[in-house]
């Protein structure tokens, strides 16, 4: 499995210069998440890392795989918030999938609405 890219607000700062108070806001399994505000406006921008040869194994077949199946994981991510229009979903932002090497890491990158608050357990929760 692909962990989380080393990535801090400064490297992302230089990533996007039209971004101004960029913040680490959150971590997931997979992703970092920074809050940015580009013209005015705060996004999310999910951070995740590409894998690269040297981390996975010596078996190149199964390290393409895993780099294969990060970049679907997030185009998969992207489609689905592009087609599905749902006041319940978050839209996609200004920065489309964006592929690069923060460091000496290969890592991809894409912007989201940001929403200001926790996130609550919908299902099964006794609000």
């Amino acid at each position: 499995m692909a962990d989380l890219p080393n990535v801090s607000a400064e490297d992302m700062t230089l990533l996007l210069p039209a971004a101004e108070h960029i913040v680490e806001i959150d971590r997931g399994g997979q992703k970092r998440v920074f809050r940015a505000k580009i013209e005015n406006v705060n996004w999310a921008i999910k951070v995740a890392k590409i894998p690269t040869e040297t981390e996975v194994s010596d078996d190149v077949e199964a390290e393409e795989g895993l780099r294969n199946a990060v970049l679907s994981r997030a185009r998969r991510e992207i489609d689905t918030l592009r087609n599905c229009v749902s006041r319940y979903m978050v839209k996609l932002g200004p920065i489309g999938l964006t592929l690069t090497v923060a460091g000496s890491e290969s890592i991809l990158y894409f912007s989201e609405e940001f929403i200001d608050g926790k996130a609550q357990k919908l299902l099964g929760s006794k609000a």
